[in-house]
């Protein structure tokens, strides 16, 4: 079921009506009720269908804005469950449009993908049930040129996603991702769902774990070989601890990564953090050579010996990144 109008159903609070005001050929008006162009509309149309059908939601109902549906798992349920849902439409005054409703309607016609026959199921050789996991998942190695999918499941609380690398008639996992939903997402429709998978990859815990201190070869980069090319940038405020890193290969192909410290770091950490994880990423795509450039003069002047390192933790910092750069044929940083 479809409400007639949704936005507009909730009236605007009198103090509010001054600032929707707006000037015509025949004086000035105001919305008495929420215009569609307000930023917060579908956010605050959500909160009002979610605390008035709150004692359906979850049992009887699910609501995606203006958009409802009344569940039932037996035929002899499905009137009272309707009965329910039009009580509370009518004690709030909301309406709905006819031309957008639909009733008694089957479990295997209900489809989001409009250009599907009715009745006809969206994937009819998913297996979505649970399967107890016997065995940890092993990550494969990625490789320049691979055959990437990248398959998701969805549930009731949680969904997933898996890129998988196509090798000799077989697949293998390269890197894979989680989000557990929370609140209204949770009632998403599944093609909603998808959406929320995220694409950052978490670090748990610093690892500047203090190697043996390798000073970088004083080396120039070659140009007749791949040159992959890698800018990083981490930053620290009050809401946390992050970097951005874009990782391109010889052949012009961004890598772009987001990286989300669930630990407090200063912003010369978080830019150290930034460029080990570049490195790291180059070193797993086999990169020779390579140039880096960072907006941090701190990191470049340290790795480049114009600075030196004072305290233990840059000292840390500087040796494990100076460790990661020896393994490179040839490297340089701006």
């Amino acid at each position: 079921m479809d409400a007639y109008s949704g936005y507009n159903q909730i009236f605007m609070h009198p103090e509010d009506q001054a600032h929707t005001s707006f000037i015509t050929d025949r004086g000035l008006y105001c919305y008495k009720v929420m215009p569609f162009g307000l930023k917060n509309a579908g956010a605050t149309y959500q909160r009002l269908v979610n605390h008035l059908f709150a004692p359906l939601i979850g049992h009887t109902m699910e609501v995606y804005v203006d958009d409802m549906l009344v569940k039932s798992r037996t035929a002899d349920q499905h009137i009272p469950n309707l009965s329910a849902m039009f009580t509370i439409l009518k004690q709030y005054k909301m309406r709905l449009n006819p031309t957008k409703c639909a009733f008694g309607v089957g479990f295997r016609q209900i489809s989001w993908l409009h250009d599907q026959p009715k009745g006809a199921c969206c994937c009819p050789d998913l297996d979505l049930s649970p399967r107890p996991l016997t065995a940890a998942p092993h990550s494969s190695r990625p490789s320049r040129a691979l055959s990437e999918t990248s398959p998701w499941t969805a549930e009731s609380s949680a969904v997933s996603s898996v890129l998988i690398r196509s090798k000799d008639n077989a697949e293998h996992p390269v890197h894979y991702v989680s989000k557990a939903l929370q609140d209204a997402e949770v009632r998403y429709p599944d093609i909603e769902k998808l959406a929320f998978c995220p694409a950052t990859q978490l670090i748990t815990e610093p690892n500047p774990s203090p190697s043996q201190d390798q000073t970088p070869t004083e080396n120039t980069l070659d140009l007749t070989q791949p040159l992959w090319t890698l800018f990083v940038d981490g930053s620290s405020n009050a809401q946390g601890c992050g970097a951005g890193l874009v990782l391109v290969s010889p052949d012009k192909v961004a890598l772009e990564y987001a990286l989300r410290f669930n630990f407090q770091a200063s912003n010369n950490e978080a830019e150290y953090e930034a460029l080990l994880a570049g490195l790291r990423l180059a070193k797993e795509m086999d990169a020779r050579q390579i140039q880096i450039f960072s907006d941090s003069q701190l990191v470049v002047h340290q790795v480049n010996q114009d600075f030196t390192a004072k305290d233990a933790s840059m000292t840390a910092y500087l040796q494990h990144a100076r460790h990661l750069l020896a393994t490179f044929h040839a490297h340089s940083i701006k």
